[in-house]
This record gives structure tokens, C-alpha cells and sequence, in this order.
């Protein structure tokens, strides 16, 4: 939200060039380790959208949860307040022992940063509520992780629909490396 925050404070300014969409030529999908996976379809429709359909499925007090949006400046914002999560094991780490590691002690994890979540509960308040249950970590795979993984591509935003269940960072870099190594991005181009 910091990001989100700072960039309305600086105001937007309209730019004389339309926005460039890209999209994947046909679908792309990636496998990974216990049934997880990460599809790419195109964007078919008249105009340029993203769907993201995301499940995320954790052994700890956050367990199963599904997401199913089109991102809009709403869905985007909303979604930035999600913080990423550890397990309570993975902050003392960080805390502790990890101090003498550069790329541990750099992350700066907090109980107001990170949601820590233990095989029965959460150590500290989550956020993002529907019906009683925190949704604050599948909300934070889809606007942080999923948006972001397809990135801008030479300025030029990725529409289409993801799907992505079980899957993490390491499937991203697999997709990301696969979507350009094979040059399966192509212009969006709406359908009439």
C-alpha cells in the first residue's frame, strides 16, 4: 500500500500514446511439484482485460483459499494491502540466525509486514476478511505475485487470463523464462 499510496500522491498524468497490451500467442501452461500449476491464456475478448483465477492450498492456519477476479483499479488496490506470509518458524529464522545472512536480514519482515501463520492460527491479526476467513494470502499471490510475474513487456501491459493453483515464485521465473525463450507474447489484438 506504500507503493499504491505514494503513487497517488504524485497524481497521474495522461500521456498522447494509447496503452499497448500483449498477450500469449496460444496457452501456455507450467507443472510443478505436488500438482501445482500455472496457466496463460490469451485474451480473446473485444477488449483488453486480465482474469485471474488463483487457489492457494497451505499445511498451516491459512489452508485452502480460491480467488477469482478481473483486475480493475479496485481489485488492484484492494489487493495491495495483502502482505506476504511465513510461518512463525521463518520469521524467528529471520530474526535470528538469518541476521548474519545479507539476503535474510535485508527483508525486514515485522508482525505489521508479514502475516505469520501456524499450523492452527495466525500469530498476529489477518487481514482481508470475507465470511469470517482471511483471504489475505491468496490475495496477495494474485495482485502481488501474478500480476507482476508476466510484468510490462517492452511498456506494454499483459492481458489474457491466469490461472494458477498450488504455484509460487519458482513457477513465475519458469513461465516468464518460457513466455520469452519460445516468443510466445504477441500484440493484443481485439476480437471483432
Amino acid at each position: 500500500m506504500d507503493l499504491v499510496e505514494a503513487l497517488d500522491r504524485a497524481g497521474r498524468e495522461t500521456l498522447p500514446q494509447p496503452v499497448r497490451y500483449v498477450t500469449v500467442k496460444e496457452p501456455v501452461s507450467v507443472l510443478g511439484p505436488n500438482g501445482s500449476f500455472l496457466v496463460f491464456k490469451p485474451c480473446g475478448g473485444p477488449e483488453p482485460r486480465l482474469q485471474l483465477d488463483c487457489a492457494v492450498d497451505f499445511k498451516t492456519a491459512i489452508g485452502q483459499q480460491r480467488l477469482r477476479i478481473r483486475l480493475t483499479p479496485d481489485t488492484g488496490r484492494y489487493g495491495a494491502q495483502a502482505r506476504t506470509n511465513c510461518s512463525g518458524l521463518q520469521m524467528l529464522f529471520s530474526k535470528t540466525i538469518g541476521q548474519l545472512l545479507a539476503d535474510v536480514r535485508n527483508l525486514g519482515y515485522t508482525t505489521r509486514n508479514i502475516l505469520i501463520a501456524g499450523r492452527y492460527r495466525y500469530y498476529n491479526a489477518p487481514g482481508l476478511m470475507h465470511n469470517g476467513k482471511s483471504l489475505e494470502a491468496v490475495w496477495h499471490r494474485t495482485i502481488m505475485d501474478l500480476v507482476a510475474a508476466p510484468g510490462p513487456h517492452r511498456l506494454r501491459r499483459f492481458v489474457g487470463e491466469v490461472l494458477s493453483y498450488k504455484a509460487g515464485h519458482a513457477l513465475d521465473c519458469v513461465m516468464v523464462r518460457k513466455l520469452y525463450a519460445h516468443n510466445l507474447l504477441m500484440p493484443f489484438v481485439p476480437a471483432s
